[in-house]
């Protein structure tokens, strides 16, 4: 269940209200509003998806953001044994019971995560950072900065290899170059390694902010970590399927629409990307799923001459 205050501030992170969202942080409210009730968004995650990096700003900066990076290890959480056909809202029931003042003490479960509302807020995020046009570049760089989404080393972990994918895709050369720097993996899919890669749990994000909660009472799927990847990942794995991060660049439309720009400032970015490729362990003759390399894409999108130089150079 959300405070008035966290309640408030999701309004006006929704809102794009700076000036209110300043104030409520101040007042006491949560930055990690709606991290564990059933909604779409947390506040970190709305201020993502709407693009609004200044409210982001003031939401990173206001203390730890908590269950918003991957973990590797078991899917489900250690901890002691308890009775697995005691229902969500009769342990909640319980605990309230026990815990909480009698004036709230009549509150059904209706907030508590099923098992199709337990994202956890990392992954919220990181599907904000996916989905939406109106995300940042350095938004993404920031929370790296900060150790959250991706844990280290990138080379072994699946949420440093989804970013690159998406620097690659968006032309994003800042972040893709930090990633590299960092040795996030290239020329590959998901892997088998992927497969371990899991989400905090609720459980892990409800014992942050109440730290005296038994594990006990609490259902089973909330003691389980969501993994990273996705049954389309999985679908990769099984098929080995070929990636290559030169193709996947040439051929994405952010590039091609880059490289015959009028502007010289996109243009420059386009050939950008390409310097922080070739100075990356990517293989530019490498072939994707379909057979084709960077050169042949620059062939078949017939791209100016100073790109498709550029390309054959690497090549």
């Amino acid at each position: 269940m959300l405070s008035q205050l966290e309640h408030d501030l999701l309004l006006a992170v929704q809102d794009g209200d700076e000036a209110l969202v300043r104030t409520l942080l101040e007042a006491g409210a949560d930055p990690n509003a709606g991290a564990w009730a059933r909604f779409e968004h947390t506040a970190v995650s709305l201020a993502i998806e709407n693009g609004y990096e200044a409210i982001f700003d003031e939401l990173i900066s206001r203390g730890l953001l908590y269950g918003m990076t991957e973990e590797r290890g078991p899917q489900r959480i250690a901890t002691k044994s308890f009775p697995r056909d005691t229902s969500i809202k009769a342990t909640l029931q319980i605990w309230i019971a026990n815990t909480m003042p009698s004036v709230i003490r009549n509150i059904s479960s209706s907030w508590l995560p099923n098992e199709t509302h337990s994202m956890s807020p990392g992954e919220r995020a990181l599907e904000a950072v996916l989905r939406s046009d109106a995300a940042t570049e350095s938004m993404v760089i920031k929370l790296l900065d900060a150790n959250l989404l991706a844990s280290q080393p990138y080379s072994h972990l699946e949420v440093a290899r989804k970013l690159l994918d998406l620097a690659i895709e968006r032309c994003w050369t800042t972040l893709a170059s930090y990633l590299l720097e960092r040795e996030a993996p290239v020329d590959t899919g998901p892997s088998e390694m992927s497969k371990e890669c899991y989400w905090p749990s609720f459980f892990g994000s409800v014992s942050h902010t109440l730290p005296h909660i038994d594990a006990k009472v609490m259902p089973e799927h909330l003691l389980y970590r969501r993994k990273v990847i996705s049954i389309l990942d999985e679908y990769y794995i099984e098929r080995s399927m070929q990636v290559s991060t030169w193709a996947k660049a040439v051929s994405s439309r952010v590039f091609h629409d880059l490289s015959r720009s009028k502007s010289e400032q996109e243009r420059t970015t386009a050939r950008v990307m390409l310097d922080v490729l070739r100075r990356s362990s990517a293989n530019p003759s490498k072939p994707d799923d379909s057979g084709l390399d960077a050169l042949s894409y620059a062939v078949q999108q017939a791209y100016p001459c100073a790109v498709f130089e550029e390309v054959l150079q690497a090549w």
